[in-house]
């Protein structure tokens, strides 16, 4: 995965979904299931 944020430094965090599941989201900081787990990363 080549990201500019992630070359930033910077936490990505990916949600799965049917969209996301074909797609190389390799270098992202978090990966998880739905927006309301993203609280828990930022908190």
């Amino acid at each position: 995965m080549r990201s500019e944020a992630v070359a930033a430094g910077i936490d990505c965090a990916v949600v799965h979904h049917e969209f996301t599941a074909s797609q190389d989201f390799s270098g992202a900081s978090h990966r998880i299931g739905t927006l309301a787990e993203l609280k828990e990363i930022v908190l």
